[in-house]
């Protein structure tokens, strides 16, 4: 699925868990994901007897979550527990599992094989195909659980690999060792192996925090509500923090001290049965690799029951390493985030990772885009607002660039006809010029003599200077054809069907008019024809 130009479409991921449903509202910005909203909803199913009202139950909280938050996004991302889905890295595809071969015998499944990488047992990397087949009424139930509460989903994804794609990529990529992402729900834990960036092996335990509340439940005999409330309170601190319990004092101190330690030591025996499977994870890879680092580097919480009180150190205690609980919408741009508290919240895992499938830039991913959705079941495409775009786009860029050469020829047009007025007028001022120095000179030089013949020559023909008159330039106006004429006299304008000198007044008995190749001046009866030369 891809993102359409101007589109600030968001996608809503939804975790349907045992016993409560959590979503996370994203959009994209600068290819960064921005969390718009996170939110929860618990469902008490206690009271449920059938099928019809599972389902209403779950449908009305998610219902309740898009109305309470003012969700806008209308397409969502599923996801689907790792108890519904099988999965097989091979090097070669197989196209047919045969009889016997195919998981969740008897029931329609969901199949699909992808490109893959991963870590092999004996820590080499390896490239294949993972197949993953999907119990389809799993993938439907939470369909249309989905769809009945007026959205549209998309992609239906697994669970660990929703939680991974939000983890990664980090620095897990440097760590020596194996990594262990718990992903610790109500129902089950999913686990998942990494050494050197890669997955290794996907396990479930079952075992998460209703486990924690039953034992607690029975062993106190005490009512669900009041196990989970001591679960959450007290946790497993009395034993990380032994000393600080026992230097408590104050009334009814004892008690209290009492109580917490065996809630810590009922709750301490379920988590062990959790090491013992990373114990016996390890201990796997290390009789299959002995020269392998199989050691354990780093153990990384999220889910529900990540949060409860005292379990990463309990667990870091016990394998001498670093825990990390995992908040994923620390890596998220939360500042549109309405509520803030969700912002340390690890339950969020699954439900931001599957909203992060709209990434719409190509990134460094451990795994696949997996969708377990019935190809019947998946919403076409609609391509109208896609090629509506780019064409808005490419008509938008042609329009630019004929604008911009029309606005670049205008303004050469106008440079060139500007540079050739100022050339113009150069040459005339320079015409004018040389015929005052001239004039000068042959004043000072001509004798008396000359003189008074030529104001005797004038007193006879007054307009004989005409004939010696010559065209120094011609140009053209919005007032029509104008010519310079230079002579010994002087200098001379004719526009207009005048001739003015160099005063600027007009030459009494002197009328002008210009044609493509003749000048005629009529003066004193005469016609004196200049020759305009080309």
């Amino acid at each position: 699925m891809k993102l359409t130009p101007f589109s600030d479409e968001s996608v809503l991921g939804i975790d349907i868990g045992t016993c409560s449903i959590k979503v996370v509202e994203t959009k994209f910005s600068a290819g960064k994901p921005v969390a718009l909203r996170a939110a929860s909803a618990e469902i008490d199913l206690s009271k449920v007897t059938d099928p019809k009202g599972k389902w209403e139950a779950y449908v009305g909280a998610l219902k309740e979550i898009i109305s309470r938050n003012k969700i806008t996004a209308k397409t969502a991302v599923i996801g689907v527990p790792n108890t519904a889905v099988a999965l097989d890295m091979t090097r070669s595809p197989k196209k047919n599992p045969g009889p016997g071969g195919m998981p969740f015998e008897g029931r329609e499944v969901e199949t699909c094989a992808q490109p893959f990488e991963w870590m092999n047992a004996g820590g080499g990397a390896e490239k294949g195909t993972l197949l993953t087949t999907a119990d389809r009424g799993a993938v439907i139930d939470r369909f249309e659980i989905v769809r009945d509460a007026g959205l549209v989903p998309v992609i239906a994804d697994i669970n660990i690999f929703a939680v991974l794609n939000a983890y990664l990529p980090s620095d897990v990529t440097a760590v020596k060792g194996l990594v262990f992402v718990l992903d610790i729900g109500a129902g089950t834990t999913e686990m998942a192996v990494l050494r050197g960036g890669l997955l290794m092996a996907v396990r479930t335990v079952f075992l998460a925090g209703n486990n924690f509340t039953v034992a607690l439940q029975r062993e106190l005999d005490v009512p669900a509500p009041a196990a989970e409330a001591s679960k959450k309170k007290h946790g497993l601190l009395a034993l990380v923090k032994a000393g600080e319990y026992a230097a408590a004092e104050g009334p009814g101190t004892a008690l209290e001290k009492g109580y917490a330690v065996k809630i810590a030591d009922l709750l301490a025996e379920r988590v062990d049965q959790v090491s013992a499977e990373i114990r016996r994870t390890v201990a796997y890879y290390a009789d299959k690799a002995p020269g392998l680092d199989t050691r354990v580097a780093r153990l990384v919480l999220t889910g529900g029951s990540a949060g409860l009180p005292g379990l990463a150190e309990y667990l870091g205690a016990e394998f001498g390493v670093p825990v990390e609980i995992f908040r994923p919408l620390k890596t998220f741009d939360s500042s549109h985030l309405a509520d803030k508290a969700g912002e340390d919240l690890p339950c969020f895992a699954v439900a931001a990772g599957l909203s992060m499938r709209r990434w719409p830039r190509e990134r460094a991913s451990l795994f696949v885009a997996v969708n377990l959705l019935p190809k019947a079941l998946r919403r076409r495409s609609n391509p109208v607002p896609g090629i509506i775009g780019y064409l808005l786009l490419a008509a938008a860029l042609t329009v630019g660039y004929y604008q911009y050469k029309a606005f670049h020829a205008r303004i050469n047009s106008e440079m060139l006809k500007h540079k050739a007025e100022v050339s113009f007028l150069k040459i005339k001022m320079a015409k004018v010029k040389e015929t005052v120095s001239i004039k000068k000179a042959a004043k000072q030089q001509e004798p008396a003599a000359v003189k008074g013949k030529m104001k005797a020559a004038v007193k006879t023909d007054s307009y004989a200077y005409l004939k010696k008159l010559a065209i120094s330039g011609v140009f053209t106006d919005s007032s029509g054809a104008s010519a310079i004429l230079s002579g010994p006299g002087g200098s001379y304008i004719v526009k207009n069907g005048k001739m003015f000198d160099e005063s600027g007044k007009a030459v009494q008995g002197v009328s002008a008019s210009i044609t493509k190749k003749l000048l005629v001046l009529s003066a004193g009866g005469k016609k004196y024809e200049i020759t305009i030369p080309k």
